[in-house]
This record gives C-alpha cells, structure tokens and sequence, in this order.
C-alpha cells in the first residue's frame, strides 16, 4: 500500500509538471502570436516537441518500482492563418505565363478601343451633322436661286408684256341721234396706245334711259345689251378712232320729254375685248352718262367748230371706267 501511494504521489507531480509545462507552451504560444514572430519551420516544431517529451519522460528505475505510467504528448494546432511557411520560395515563372496578365491586358485593349469607337462615333456624327446642314443650306440656296430666278422671269415676261401689249383708251365723244322714234346713237372715241397692234376686237354695251342719281353710279340692264358684229383692229399708237354706237331700240316720245326737261339721263356702259401680239385677251371698259345741257353743248361745237374733239361734254360713272 505504502509503495501504490507513493506512485501516486510521483504520478500527481509528474502530472503537475506536464501541466506547467503545458501552461508555459500555451502562454508562450499566445505570446509568439501577439508579437507575431517568425514562424518556425514544421521541423523546428517537431524537434523542440521530441525535446520537450524527452525531458519529461519517466525514470527507468521507476519500473522497477511499480506500474510504467503512459508518457503524456501534447499536439499543438497553429491557426490556418498561421501555417508554416516554406522555407524555399517557388521560382515565379515569366509575366507573360500568368493569366491575370493577359485578362488585365485584354479589358485595357478593350477599354481603348471603346473609347477610339466613341471618339470616332462622335467625329462622324459631328460630319454627318455638318454635312446634312451643309446640303440643307446648299437646297436652300439652290431653291431661293431658282425661285429668283422663276420670278425675274415672270417679272421680264410682264414687263415685256406691258411694254409691248395693246392698250385700248376710250373717251365719250358726243350724243348723235337723239329724236323720238329713232335709236340713240353715240360715238366714242377709242385710241391704241401701245406698241402693237390690237386685234379681234368686239363691243358689249348698251342704253339706258334713267332718273340721274347723286353719287353717278349707273348700271345698262341685261336686256338691253348689245354684242357689235363688226371686229375691231387698231395699228399701234393709233390715231383717236371714233367708235359709232346704236341702241337697237328706238327711243319713245315720253323719254324724250323727260330727257329734255332734265327728269331723265341717257347712260350707255360697256366693254371693250380684244387680243394683244401675246394672244391674252384684254379688255376696256366705259360707263357715261349725258344730260340735256350736255348734248346742247355738243350742238353748240358743232355749230361752232363743225366737229366734235376727241372727248365732249358728258359724266363719267363712279364705276366701269378701267382697264386691265
């Protein structure tokens, strides 16, 4: 009994010292980590762990004595962040061996040419952009030219036209007949006034015997218009032309009268067509009126000159005197 106790004894403090020795290893573990020093190579490691078994294995006498106790062995596990690092560094092989080479190399090829594609993208639209307006504001130009010159034209043609058309001028020359029971007739005086000669030329006109008004604007009902069957053609600058017209009615006693007591006017109105060199058809127009004053007046040139000018006593109409 006194043998059993006294291995135990040996046994705690053998147990004891593989504590400590186990406490010293952990703190100076914990220590190495802190101050973080050289990590020892894996067979360091396991030498000073044969060392460190060695010195603490038990006595040979001590089987002798009694039962061999089993030897205690401590494993130390280093953190995967601290795994033994090998002494001998590989060879690294050449730059152009490496993958992330080429892949860095590739995305900055690739990032260049995108930036030339949008560098290029850009300088051809600000072209296209140039060009477009270049050619809309050639069109424009190209279209106010020909508008220009379309117009220049037109107004050549009608300069051309007006300085060489026919003008017919008409002027009231004097009442001739005016008797009961016979047509009132008139003779106008009609002149050329341009510089070629007018054509094909027919009179639309006709009577009317009226109340006078203020404001001299008259008018020929339908009814009594007439179409002359005789063509009129006058030579250029022509001398004046007196232009003889008969109503186709003869004119009644009563309107007589009245025409001398002054209740009543005579207006003749109408219109003169005929065709310039250009083949247009042009056209005059005339609108009189004469009074019983008026036609004495005309008796009175003729007995005192023996003919009547150009133009005689008689009104013009507020409208239906013009030209085209």
């Amino acid at each position: 009994m006194v043998s059993v106790r006294r291995h135990e004894g040996n046994w705690n403090k053998r147990l004891a010292c593989g504590g400590m020795v186990l406490g010293l290893i952990l703190a100076s573990q914990a220590f190495a980590v802190v101050l973080d020093p050289p990590i020892p190579s894996s067979r360091d490691a396991q030498s000073k762990h044969q060392d460190a078994a060695a010195d603490h294995h038990y006595d040979p006498q001590d089987t002798q004595r009694g039962t061999r106790a089993t030897p205690i062995v401590v494993e130390i596990h280093q953190p995967e962040h601290q795994r033994p690092i090998a002494t001998q560094t590989e060879k690294e092989g050449e730059w152009y061996a490496s993958p992330d080479w080429w892949v860095a190399g590739f995305t900055g090829a690739l990032f260049f040419a995108t930036v030339g594609l949008w560098v290029f993208t850009g300088m051809l639209w600000n072209t296209t952009k140039k060009a477009v307006r270049d050619g809309e504001l050639a069109v424009a130009a190209a279209t106010t030219a020909a508008k220009a010159a379309v117009k220049q034209a037109d107004v050549a043609e009608q300069t051309a036209e007006k300085q060489l058309r026919a003008y017919l001028c008409l002027s009231p020359a004097s009442m001739i007949v005016v008797k009961p029971g016979e047509e009132l007739t008139c003779s106008i005086s009609i002149t050329n006034q341009g510089a070629t000669p007018a054509s094909n030329g027919i009179v639309v006109f006709g009577f009317s015997v009226c109340r006078p008004l203020g404001d001299n604007d008259y008018y020929v009902p339908i009814e009594n218009v007439i179409i002359s069957k005789s063509p009129i053609i006058l030579a250029a600058n022509s001398q004046p032309y007196p232009l003889v017209l008969k109503d186709g009615t003869p004119l009644s006693g009563l309107n007589f009268m009245r025409i001398q007591s002054g209740d009543n006017i005579i207006v003749i109105a109408g219109v003169v067509r005929y065709k310039d060199i250009f083949g247009i058809e042009r056209y005059t127009c005339f609108n009189y009126s004469y009074n019983w004053d008026q036609m004495l007046k005309v008796d009175d040139m003729i007995v005192k000159d023996g003919f009547v000018g150009a133009q005689g006593p008689a009104t013009f109409s507020m409208c239906g005197n013009d030209m085209d």
